[in-house]
């Protein structure tokens, strides 16, 4: 009896945990003001340091991969949302926008194996292909599929394992 009562009591509290970080990332996205500028490295190898400090992006971002599979339910979200970034002024952000900068930020992704869309150049400014965006807007739905099945595949593991991430 004391096993199953155990048991019980792991399972509810799993379910707990895992509704409370849902619930604290959907928060702290409704927080963020700014895009910070990237941290990883960029297309030519060269990091550059963090020029703008957003707390509620940083506090998502150091929950590491286990935030990613709330934000890939994140991926979808059409919702127009009011936050700052330079490089993002052709129109205003979405939910699916901030969704997308903060799983690059966690683990950068490789974009084909991700997405399976050859991008030819990248932005200096937010260390996503040119036009990614572009790609998105036209079908969120599908972009995020695509890397909802990336994420729990075995060429994500192969890929984090050939990076020592």
């Amino acid at each position: 009896m004391k096993i199953f009562i155990t048991i019980v009591f792991c399972l509810l509290n799993l379910t707990i945990n895992a509704q409370s970080k849902e619930e604290f990332i959907h928060s702290e996205m409704r927080k963020v003001k700014q895009i910070p500028s990237y941290s990883h490295e960029n297309v030519l190898g060269k990091r550059k340091p963090l020029t703008v400090f957003d707390s509620s992006f940083s506090k998502i971002v150091k929950l590491g991969a286990e935030a990613i599979p709330v934000l890939i339910n994140k991926l979808k979200d059409t919702t127009t949302i009011d936050i700052v970034n330079p490089c993002f002024t052709e129109e205003k952000m979405k939910v699916h926008d901030l969704a997308w900068f903060l799983i690059n930020e966690i683990e950068p992704f490789p974009k084909f194996l991700a997405v399976k869309i050859r991008f030819c150049t990248w932005n200096e400014c937010d260390h996503l292909p040119d036009h990614f965006f572009n790609f998105v807007h036209s079908d969120p739905r599908d972009l995020a599929n695509r890397y909802k099945k990336y994420f729990y595949s075995s060429e994500r593991k192969k890929y984090l394992r050939s990076k020592n991430l």
